[in-house]
């Protein structure tokens, strides 16, 4: 049986990214209980994708934020196979998506409602 695909956002959801952009750097702490919830999503037998912006083929550093990103799981100690399978910029067919900035969709007017809600 094939495992069912969650695709989680980098930023926001595993890195914590309390300052922002900020020129590009990995420089923040793992959210809270992160670990644990990709070991327990993993045992469960979830396929686990870490989606990220900074792996876009289009920025001209995406060789440098690729590393960055490696070397920020590895140094907090999300291992591949234990934590996730795939590390993109692609959004894979999925069965969820957690992300800091989405909207769950119901509706038209429900999602553009909450939207403006979102704009100061």
């Amino acid at each position: 049986m094939k495992k069912k695909t969650i695709a989680i956002d980098l930023d926001g959801v595993i890195h914590a990214y309390s300052e922002g952009w900020n020129g590009g750097a990995m420089y923040d702490i793992p959210v809270k209980e992160s670990h644990e919830a990709l070991t327990n999503l993993v045992a469960r037998g979830f396929r686990i994708a870490i989606v990220t912006a900074r792996l876009n083929p289009k920025f001209p550093d995406m060789d440098k934020q690729r590393k960055a990103v490696e070397t920020w799981l590895l140094e907090n100690k999300f291992i591949e196979g234990e934590h996730y399978h795939e590390l993109t910029n692609n959004k894979p067919a999925a069965i969820a998506y957690i992300d800091d900035r989405a909207i769950a969709f119901e509706n038209w007017e429900q999602a553009v409602s909450d939207l403006q809600n979102l704009i100061p």
